[in-house]
């Protein structure tokens, strides 16, 4: 199972030198020969238990929580927990543009959606198709269009003497003056389908990652990410196995800000998790202290490149 320690000691090898010997025996690896120290120079990868390797199921894997009561998951027993995984898209709110949705017909009905909020991709595909509805394009250049009246009551960011636009900057243009929004989708066990999707006014905040004591203890400390609407139980349960090392919440006290809390300098490990549950990349703020970085894992003297 994905995420498993092997412990040698608890094996019938009970040291690595005899394990490695035991894998050279089986055929699976090649080990330096008259070395003080187990050395691998070659893994024998048509070695049949290699070659007929399968990977695990997706329900036996790490990334798929254990089994809970909660309805609607899936899995071997039928539920699961969920996942940390994080969906955060920029978007605009476009309850202003009703008279322009409305003229683009049926056809779009896609594009009505009941968050009342677009993608800039939304925005592009709805510009493309009513322009070549009203052909609005531009008869020297297929590529410009001349927007129409009704366009031009939404172009109030743009300059005044800019006739003409490619339909990405005639997008880009509407967008400007309107409320820019974010669209976060969070597992969440009771909703619809195990997910819960919200808007929230303005870009997606910011989550910082740093490093400080704690009773004399080095940690790391994640803030800002309850602003997503995360279960943070849940977040610190699967951060923890994600790095191997004892992960928390941090509740608010005094001037102590809610959050998670992770043994031992992990900022870049922590910085890297958080984008790749979903995080922005750009809000991610590794705000390590002087002296307080995460070290760089050093390779063993006793592994070799084949």
């Amino acid at each position: 199972r994905a995420g498993t320690r092997l412990d040698v000691k608890a094996s019938s090898h009970k040291k690595l030198a005899t394990f490695m010997q035991h894998c050279e025996a089986e055929g699976l690896i090649a080990l330096k020969k008259n070395s003080a120290d187990p050395i691998v120079t070659k893994i024998c990868r048509d070695h049949p238990e290699l070659r007929d390797f399968k990977p695990w199921p997706k329900a036996a894997t790490a990334e798929f929580a254990e089994p809970t009561d909660a309805a609607g998951g899936g899995g071997a027993s039928g539920s699961r927990a969920p996942a940390a995984r994080i969906e955060v898209e920029l978007v605009w709110n476009v309850a202003r543009l009703k008279a322009f949705i409305e003229a683009l017909g049926s056809a779009n009905s896609h594009l009505v959606k009941e968050d009342q909020c677009w993608t800039r991709q939304d925005c592009i595909e709805a510009v493309r198709s009513y322009v070549s509805t009203k052909d609005l394009w531009q008869k020297q250049n297929k590529k410009r269009v001349d927007p129409d009246d009704l366009l031009r009551g939404f172009l109030s960011k743009a300059p005044a003497d800019q006739t003409a636009f490619s339909v990405d900057g005639l997008a880009d243009a509407i967008l400007a003056g309107l409320p820019v929004c974010h669209r976060v989708a969070i597992p969440r066990s009771g909703a619809a389908g195990g997910i819960r999707r919200t808007v929230r006014t303005g870009k997606p905040p910011s989550v910082q990652v740093r490093t400080d004591t704690r009773r004399g203890h080095s940690v790391t400390l994640i803030h800002g990410l309850e602003a997503y609407g995360v279960d943070m139980e849940a977040f610190a349960a699967h951060l923890q196995k994600a790095l191997a090392t004892s992960a928390a919440v941090e509740e608010a006290s005094g001037s102590t800000q809610a959050g998670l809390m992770v043994q031992g300098f992990w900022n870049d490990a922590c910085a890297d998790w958080l984008t790749k549950i979903g995080i922005p990349s750009e809000c991610v703020q590794n705000q390590a202290k002087k002296g307080q970085n995460q070290k760089k894992a050093k390779q063993a003297s006793n592994i070799v490149k084949s």
